[in-house]
């Protein structure tokens, strides 16, 4: 009740005119051109595929309050939000998800327990800390920055190099156009035709917490992975993505193979990570499609935290969950969902999906 009280009394104090005439902590709005929460500049820009809602995307899931990178809020804000966060400290940012997206029986994958923080105790110790979000960076997902080594192309794909994960998701090389390389994403539907849906997990340092398609990852510059020059059939990014299912969902190497997923087609997008903007996206992006009945139950805590599947007739419930700010999806996930994803998926569901291909293409977003 004091801290309540007090938090009123700075809010009373600041409509009274006491705070009033600030202009650095008062602005309330980014500077011009300053990304917001996905990557979109307040004057428009390559991620214009990111709703009017981008702001309310970044905020920090834990605190209630918008991300210092989306918004700055003004002496008034601040005190309206003392009081709330005063009246109800376990306040949310993110609410339970409606229905129908939100029952979480209907989208359960063989037993799997939803949000199980399994294996926690077996997590890397973090060693870093984000200057803008003020949170830890997970030792595991830092290793693999480092590790991990990137395929550098240009806007047509072509292999121009290689350089770290780390190097490739830095914002200051990716404004710097150094950064584009190869990514894959993958959209897993089971037999019943239903999307395999991963939530990422919290440990991960780029666009954490959001919901997303089943696999989203690398291709690496290693001869398997490489296709240099680009492949038609996509092998290297084919067995990349093999690679990464069992890294992520467990799910064992043989259970979907190379020839159950499909290169569909390929974009190229851009996108800020809202609560920490020192890293981004700036990918040529292979999207392959599969059908396959997998084994669920083996997540990696560190890579993802929950699953869930999605029916064909609950696509726009999620989309709209997004807009509502309920739920927070990957801006490739927004992006495919919106423009082939309903095709893609119709097509599957009536045995015609090879004749939506489209792989000579590159969209540029």
């Amino acid at each position: 009740m004091v801290r309540l009280s007090a938090a009123m009394a700075l809010l009373s104090m600041v409509r009274g005119g006491i705070a009033t005439g600030s202009r650095g902590a008062g602005a309330s709005l980014v500077a011009a051109g300053k990304r917001s929460a996905f990557g979109r500049a307040t004057g428009g820009g390559a991620a214009a595929f990111v709703s009017g809602t981008s702001a309310v995307m970044g905020r920090r899931r834990h605190h209630g309050v918008p991300s210092t990178s989306a918004l700055v809020p003004s002496p008034v804000a601040k005190a309206e939000m003392c009081a709330k966060r005063a009246e109800f400290p376990c306040i949310s940012s993110a609410p339970a998800l409606p229905l129908p997206f939100g029952v979480a029986a209907s989208f359960r994958a063989r037993g799997v327990e939803l949000g199980s923080k399994r294996g926690m105790a077996a997590r890397s110790r973090p060693t870093m800390m984000s200057a803008s979000s003020q949170k830890a960076y997970d030792g595991e997902q830092l290793r693999l920055l480092d590790s991990d080594e990137c395929i550098l192309v240009d806007e047509l794909d072509q292999v121009v190099g290689s350089a770290s994960k780390k190097f490739c998701h830095l914002m200051e090389n990716i404004d710097a156009d150094k950064a584009l390389h190869r990514a894959f994403s993958v959209f897993l539907f089971t037999g019943k035709g239903e999307l395999v849906l991963q939530k990422r997990s919290s440990d991960k340092i780029l666009f954490p917490d959001r919901w997303t398609n089943t696999c989203c990852s690398h291709p690496l510059s290693v001869a398997d992975e490489l296709d240099n020059p680009p492949c038609p059939e996509a092998s290297g990014v084919k067995r990349a993505a093999v690679r990464k299912l069992e890294h992520e969902l467990g799910i064992p190497m043989g259970q979907v193979p190379e020839a159950d997923m499909h290169f569909m087609t390929r974009i190229v997008y851009k996108a800020a990570v809202g609560e920490d903007n020192k890293w981004g996206e700036h990918e040529v992006d292979y999207i392959l499609v599969g059908q396959r009945d997998a084994d669920l139950d083996k997540l990696n805590p560190n890579e993802v935290s929950e699953i869930r599947l999605l029916k064909r007739n609950e696509l726009d419930d999620l989309i709209k969950a997004e807009d509502r700010g309920e739920v927070m999806l990957s801006p490739w996930f927004r992006l495919i969902a919106q423009k082939w994803l309903p095709m893609w998926w119709d097509a599957l569901l009536e045995g015609e999906l090879l004749s939506t291909r489209d792989t000579g293409a590159i969209h540029k977003f």
